[in-house]
């Protein structure tokens, strides 16, 4: 495969993906999206849509051709690594009152939406099935370790780990992966 090649293979995954993006501000400078459609549509997303597109691509991952035992622990190592990185460099580096949002938004990617789309869009069923099952470890930790980030630095508060806890537990995010786990073990489609 020469370069204009995989130049023009990555374009085509990438551009739809991004042209979705492009879409979104253009119709947002339009007037035609306000804040309150981004809110309620961010809330569709985190609660609904984004919950299920993980269930299916996790009952759908074909285990028998994706797990890759080792690569999982490495990405749950390297995304804990730059957690605590994050966290270390706030302490040194971003106002107190800045910190939480900082470590949340510098430790986390964005594989859910965008990475899925890529991954299938690279490599077929395959992509799909190793990108949802990287996806599944990643949500875990990414929204447990936002919350602690988070509730850590809340102002004002000390954190209470009770409450904390069950915010971890009743993420929808969270909840999908743990309801698709059962399905993908067994292969129950």
């Amino acid at each position: 495969m020469d370069l204009l090649e995989l130049f023009t293979r990555t374009l085509d995954v990438t551009l739809p993906v991004f042209a979705m993006v492009f879409i979104g501000i253009a119709l947002k400078r339009l007037g035609w999206i306000d804040s309150e459609f981004i809110s309620t549509a961010s809330a569709l997303v985190f609660k609904a849509t984004l919950p299920t597109l993980i269930f299916l691509s996790l009952v759908k991952a074909d285990l028998s051709v994706a797990l890759d035992v080792p690569l999982l622990l490495f990405l749950a190592v390297a995304t804990l690594g730059q957690f605590l990185f994050s966290w270390g460099w706030a302490h040194f580096r971003v106002p107190v009152a800045d910190r939480g949002i900082y470590v949340q938004g510098a430790f986390r990617g964005n594989c859910g939406v965008v990475g899925l789309a890529l991954a299938a869009g690279m490599y077929g069923n395959y992509g799909l099935s190793a990108g949802s099952l990287l996806l599944g470890v990643v949500i875990v930790m990414y929204n447990a370790l936002s919350v602690v980030a988070l509730a850590a630095y809340q102002p004002g508060q000390s954190p209470d780990w009770r409450s904390l806890l069950g915010h971890i537990v009743k993420n929808p995010l969270i909840l999908s992966v743990f309801a698709a786990l059962p399905f993908t073990a067994f292969s129950i489609s």
